[in-house]
């Protein structure tokens, strides 16, 4: 087996080379750099990396024998919002491994060494290119020797800047650096940043560990090597005969950090041990050096500004404000325009209320100023959560303003405009005490007519009588389906509950919808969206206390008194105080058709049906005797059905817009079936489609008493969440969990789920091998039926999703925030370019489900976009996602390990050709007569992705073989004789019916 991380592999062959990085300011610098080094390495490339954006003509201002390349050809991963996150320095450090990256890339390369601009070489760095033959990467230590004078810097300094200097990198293309940059990568996204308190500065920190990462690392001691202020106090400076020297060996390159023409008496503004007056030979050095950047145009670049602190509308940012509030946003999941593409509307962000954290009256900018000025928030303390505190303006009138860069954001100040369209349409109302308008439309969260009624009054009757605009109207139809969402968020954490306790009381429902405006970035939740769940709450208070005495969390499900029910409610109640309102619950219980009197009797008595033969055991003392008489005849003509049908409770994920989602409801279907009596429930999770608000109280559903099956549809790491919240009566006499996974090992802790159990279904054998092994439980293969109704249903439609109509297209479609490496979308993009020529005519369509900003390993999918490559965001109905693949003309999915492959097996039904791994769960119903399948190399994972461990084993298919058999799908006939015989075989091995008939042959040998 191959290790997916070798080591030993040999370094790529390519020329060396040397890098520099700089912004326009310091071109000068990188041009002295370059003359230096091209003196020595006149074969060597020499590349600059301009982080900047310079006109050409600027640009030819600086002559010289390197490459200037803009930062843009880089293709960096969401680099416009990376520009903003950082200050120059950070963000020049933070996109070092990126362009290292590209350049090994590129393959034109093999070694490369980085150096910093403001260095300046003496003799050649044929000893740094010669160490990287035999090692990945060579470092330069600061010190080698401690300082005991007790100036600047000192030992401790050294410690916070990092043990190597990494204005010198030497690298190879070799594996281990390759794994190298690509962590380094990971960590620079966000925390380049120059915090030393927090343990950050830029990228060097970092560095520290990649000694322990390369075991094949090189450290240069060599006394000539990045001399510098934080080493000439072990390092000895001579000039003999023409050439420089340091301790006796030749000074390969000095480092100027901190230097300035300006201020030539100066060595750095970082320390106060050298100074060049006291050194005749350090003066002379520093003077030439000077002397160099005066000739390259020094005067005229440090004057230029940096094109990023001034958007393409014309705004200067202030950008120590900006940078603050790009790296919360990215640290908080905030999601934020486009500054680049988007800069108005980036404006209008900075300026807004309702974003700062915990101070919805803030106006953004305004409020990171104040965190950042210790001062002005002592002057002016109210400040920070009031906008418009007096004070606060008028110093932004005198000077703030000014002086801040404020100047030309405060244009974007929208103060008529609320931050909560629907908290300001319903104080409207309220304040202008317009009952006829809520009486009117009471009952219109459940009621589509009355709703959509509600939506067209705010924009014709109420903008007349109210002033609402277009937003207000935009902003109310927009949020009714995110008020079931909030509800699943809630009952789906049990800790949740607990933190806020019962969102049906006024405490809670303020501490509950406090939290959601908190966290409403990562939430994917506007101000809006919880101002109209909150609308709800208080209007549909009865209803509330009912979700809630149901649903809410308050122990373990071995408890009964926690599964709700017409004996305990009383004391459950009082356990979720609402012991005010016990008479209503009861009364509301006693009439309920949804909970029957057996599923009352088996949550009371723990599915003990020998309790019914004392029937003076079984009387509910708050209810009269004819009702209990009743209740009684019900509960013993429920126990035993004389039809003789399977009682099943079934849960899962029936309103998630996801695989397992898709699974629960597929799955559901089957249970549809005269001899089985079924009760579904629904299990929340915060990933829930669009849906009108609850109009009653069991919006997830109830189960059944006494029942002889249940199924649960939840994956090993969420079955004890999802038991958290299935009431206690959900369990019944055989217990079966339906699990999915993917890759050959279940890791063991995921195992552990399976004491729930009596067994697990899955959906594959691949899966059904892994867990059976893991759990040593009887595990049955029970395929994921196919809805072939909705499929027969589909039709192409290209212009509808925005495809081209003529070219042939290959697709694929994924959730952004799956594992993408186990998706493996960058072999797909690699087959597809290195296989078809650009006049083929064709096209690479990748689908994702939604976005996943901030997410680097999605954002790195998206730069490999381009003219030939298509990425589409967007989530869809199962109906339209159906029309989407339809409107393809091949379906590739180059998964390294799949527990089904739902999509390849839906592409199939829809006839279209399938191109997939030849490994894992799609092997069940894919083989050489109906897809196209690609041989894999089974490798082993050295790092962990995601819930899979370092160690999990799955392929590495082929892209070679990939790129042939889409080569070979370019013709018609084929893609149309291969779709005929996967759609033909499908219909045979997932059809519903056949699937069906295995889930109740499977049920009634659970019974036996």
């Amino acid at each position: 087996m191959k290790h997916s991380a070798d080591n030993t592999v040999d370094a790529r062959p390519g020329k060396d080379a040397a890098l520099t990085i700089v912004s326009a300011n310091y071109l000068s610098h990188a041009v002295t750099l370059c003359d230096s080094f091209k003196h020595f390495h006149p074969d060597k490339d020499f590349i600059i990396a301009l982080v900047d954006d310079v006109s050409d003509e600027v640009l030819e201002m600086f002559p010289c024998a390197g490459r200037i390349v803009k930062i843009t050809d880089f293709a960096i991963p969401d680099f416009s919002r990376m520009a903003y996150r950082y200050s120059v320095i950070e963000l020049n450090t933070a996109v070092k491994p990126y362009i290292l990256g590209r350049l090994f890339e590129s393959a034109l390369y093999g070694k490369i060494i980085y150096l910093d601009p403001d260095i300046e070489l003496f003799h050649p760095l044929d000893a740094a290119y010669s160490a990287l033959d035999a090692h990945s990467i060579a470092l330069t230590p600061h010190i080698t020797k401690p300082y005991f004078d007790g100036k600047s810097p000192g030992d401790h300094a050294i410690l916070l800047s990092g043990a190597y200097n990494l204005g010198f990198l030497g690298i190879k293309d070799c594996a281990s650096a390759r794994n190298l940059l690509d962590w380094w990568k990971e960590k620079l996204f966000v925390d380049c940043v120059s915090d030393t308190g927090n343990g950050y500065f830029v990228d060097q920190r970092w560095l520290d560990l990649a000694p322990c990462f390369c075991p094949d690392h090189k450290i240069i001691f060599d006394d000539g090597y990045n001399v510098a202020y934080w080493n000439l106090h072990e390092r000895r400076l001579s000039h003999i005969d023409g050439a420089w020297r340091a301790n006796d060996v030749p000074l390969v390159f000095f480092h100027y950090s901190g230097y300035s023409p300006y201020l030539p008496w100066q060595l750095s503004r970082h320390q106060n041990r050298f100074h060049p007056e006291d050194s005749p030979e350090l003066e002379a050095l520093t003077l030439g050096y000077r002397e160099k950047l005066l000739g390259n145009g020094y005067l005229f670049c440090s004057k230029l500004p940096y094109a990023f602190a001034t958007l393409s509308n014309g705004t200067r940012l202030p950008m120590r404000i900006v940078r603050d509030i790009m790296q919360w946003a990215a640290r908080n999941r905030v999601e934020t325009p486009d500054p680049v593409d988007e800069p108005d509307a980036f404006c209008r962000f900075l300026m807004s209320r309702g974003v700062a954290p915990d101070f919805p009256d803030s106006i953004l900018a305004f409020h990171f100023l104040l965190r950042a000025r210790k001062d002005l928030l002592d002057v002016f303390p109210n400040a920070l959560s009031h906008g418009n505190d007096p004070g606060f303006r008028e110093w932004l009138a005198l000077e703030g303003a000014s002086g801040e860069q404020l100047v030309d954001l405060l244009a974007f100040e929208e103060n008529e405009t609320p931050y909560d369209y629907v908290q300001d349409a319903f104080d409207r109302l309220r304040r202008a005490q317009r009952s006829d308008v809520f009486d009117y439309f009471k009952g219109f969260w459940a009621d589509d007519g009355l709703f959509d009624e509600f939506a067209e009054w705010f924009s014709t009757y109420g903008q007349e009588e109210m002033g609402f605009t277009k937003e207000h109207t935009e902003a109310f139809k927009g949020t009714r389906g995110n008020v079931t969402r909030i509800f699943s968020l809630y009952f789906s954490h049990w800790d949740i509950q607990a933190q806020h306790g019962n969102i049906a009381a006024p405490g809670g429902l303020v501490s509950f919808t406090a939290w959601l405006r908190r966290n409403r970035g990562s939430l994917k939740l506007s101000h809006e969206d919880i101002s109209l769940f909150l609308e709800y709450a208080r209007e549909n208070a009865s209803l509330m206390r009912k979700i809630v005495f149901l649903y809410h969390y308050a122990g373990p499900s071995t408890d009964r008194s926690t599964c709700p029910n017409l004996y305990d409610a009383a004391r459950r109640c009082r356990e979720l105080q609402l012991e005010d309102f016990t008479r209503e619950i009861t009364a509301w219980l006693a009439n309920e058709e949804a909970m029957a009197p057996i599923d009352h009797h088996a949550a009371h008595f723990d599915s003990d049906a020998g309790t019914l033969d004392n029937p003076r055991a079984c009387v509910i003392p708050e209810m009269t005797p004819e009702y209990n008489h009743d209740f009684m005849r019900s509960c013993r003509g429920a126990i035993d059905p004389a039809d003789g049908a399977i009682k099943v409770n079934f849960a899962g994920y029936l309103n998630a817009p996801t695989g397992m989602g898709e699974c629960s409801r597929s799955l559901l279907r089957t249970l549809f079936q005269p001899d089985i009596r079924l009760r579904a429930m629904t299990i929340p999770t915060r990933h829930t489609m669009p849906a009108p608000p609850p109009d009653n109280p069991f919006v997830f559903g109830w189960p059944q008493g006494y029942a002889d099956v249940s199924l649960t549809v939840a994956n090993a790491d969420a079955t004890d969440p999802a038991n958290r919240f299935l009431p206690g009566v959900h369990r019944a006499k055989r217990n079966i969990g339906y699990w999915m996974w993917e890759t050959a090992v279940l890791p063991r802790g995921m195992a552990k789920s399976h004491a729930f159990y009596d067994e697990i279904w899955t959906a594959s054998s691949h899966s059904a091998s892994a867990i059976e092994k893991a759990t040593g439980k009887a595990t049955a293969v029970v395929p994921i039926p196919l809805d072939f109704e909705a499929l027969a249903r589909a039709r192409a439609n290209r212009a509808r999703f925005g495809l081209p109509e003529r070219s042939t297209l290959f697709g694929f479609l994924f959730d952004p925030n799956s594992v993408l490496e186990r998706k493996n979308i960058r072999a797909v993009i690699r087959a597809f370019l290195s296989s078809l020529r650009p006049d083929d005519d064709c096209l690479l369509v990748l689908k994702a489900n939604g976005a996943a900003r901030g997410n680097l390993e999605y954002e790195t999918l998206r730069t490999m976009a381009n003219d030939r490559v298509l990425f589409t965001e967007c989530v869809l109905s199962r109906e339209d996602t159906y029309d989407f693949l339809k409107s393809l003309d091949v379906y590739v999915s180059l998964h390294r390990s799949e527990g089904f492959g739902l999509t390849c097996a839906e592409s199939m039904a829809l006839g279209l050709p399938v191109i997939a791994t030849g490994y894992s769960g799609n092997l069940d119903f894919m083989d050489s007569t109906n897809s196209i399948l690609v041989p894999a190399e089974i490798i082993e994972t050295d790092r962990a992705y995601g819930p899979y461990p370092a160690g999990t084993v799955w392929g590495d298919p082929d892209i070679a073989a990939a790129g042939a058999g889409m080569r070979a799908l370019l013709n018609s006939d084929k893609r149309k004789s291969l779709g005929s015989a996967a759609r033909q075989s499908i219909f045979q091995t997932l059809n519903p019916d056949r699937i069906a008939n295995l889930v109740r042959s499977n049920l009634r040998s659970n019974l036996s």
